[in-house]
């Protein structure tokens, strides 16, 4: 298992899900397109169950003769591998996945997800890896990579790798920090200090956090200080509770601009959740950057459920929310 994670950013070679044949560049139409669009936006979005099975992509695929048909199955069988696959399928099709032509997005999206499942089958070595892989092959979310990667090797004691990851992630938005709000990173630091049970860590991190948000630091870590803790951290960066449910869908219109257009979107939309289950801090990052205004409004008009522990509601921080725009 090891040797098929490293090479994820080596020379892993894409094996398609079955065997090459011959094609020619007639259309890719008729049933083949119908379970195409039936599959994609399912694999892609997070959907709980699918209206179709691995085996009947792979009966389609070994039927059709388009070639842009057959790539097209291809690429549908690895994202359903990654999914539903042993791990070592998966690993395999994360591989293909990056040597795909998809959107940036939309492979960090499977990544997270194949994160997600060696987290859930307890390999945590090989998740860790993972997250080092993601840090490098999408910089400009390494610190959200880094901040999961600082709750792992905490979790497998590994309390001082842990510590000057979470330094440095803490730098790196401490100063751009909103008023009135201790970054996420923040907490993640506070995490290490308590599952290390180092007081003396725990105060220096305190400190440091006080330079930042002077008298009102003790203020704003006692409102959200059961939120920090380390296992309930490590739940929500991995489990179900990774994305809260909404009281009420969020109903995104699709663009104008990008329906004229015939473009098809995926957005990430993060954001805060204060103790209202209002989001607050919004921002979207979409592949097509058409869709990021659109996908703001129609989150912000939708109100969460906070988590309450103790018969007190908290705020919850990080928040990611998957859009999709499929105008087919």
């Amino acid at each position: 298992m090891k040797q098929a994670l490293l090479a994820i950013s080596g020379c892993l070679l894409l094996a398609l899900p079955v065997s090459a044949e011959t094609c020619s560049n007639i259309r890719f139409r008729d049933k083949g397109l119908k379970l195409a669009r039936e599959a994609y936006p399912q694999l892609i979005g997070r959907a709980a169950e699918w209206t179709f099975t691995r085996e009947e992509l792979i009966a389609q695929r070994l039927k059709e003769r388009s070639c842009s048909g057959q790539a097209s199955l291809d690429y549908l069988l690895l994202l359903a591998d990654l999914q539903q696959g042993n791990l070592q399928d998966a690993v395999a099709a994360m591989g293909g996945i990056m040597r795909s032509g998809s959107s940036l997005l939309e492979k960090k999206r499977m990544m997270d997800r194949l994160i997600d499942r060696f987290v859930l089958a307890n390999e945590i070595s090989a998740a860790t890896d993972l997250l080092r892989n993601g840090v490098v092959k999408f910089p400009d979310h390494s610190t959200d990579y880094s901040n999961n990667l600082v709750l792992l090797l905490a979790g497998r004691g590994k309390f001082d790798e842990a510590r000057q990851l979470a330094d440095i992630c803490l730098e790196e938005v401490l100063e751009d920090a909103g008023s009135g709000r201790i970054p996420y990173a923040g907490w993640v630091r506070l995490a290490v200090s308590e599952v290390s049970g180092d007081k003396a860590d725990e105060a220096a991190v305190i400190a440091r956090l006080r330079r930042r948000f002077g008298d009102e630091t003790e203020a704003l870590i006692a409102q959200d200080l059961p939120a920090s803790n380390y296992a309930m951290l490590l739940k929500r960066a991995f489990g179900t509770d990774r994305y809260p449910q909404p009281l009420d869908m969020p109903r995104p219109k699709y663009p104008e601009a990008m329906a004229r257009a015939g473009l098809d979107g995926l957005c990430d939309v993060r954001f805060d959740i204060n103790l209202e289950g209002v989001p607050e801090s919004i921002e979207a990052e979409c592949d097509v950057e058409g869709f990021a205004e659109e996908s703001v409004r129609a989150v912000s008009e939708v109100r969460f459920k906070p988590p309450v522990i103790d018969g007190v509601s908290y705020r919850v921080y990080n928040v990611v929310y998957p859009l999709e725009y499929n105008i087919r």
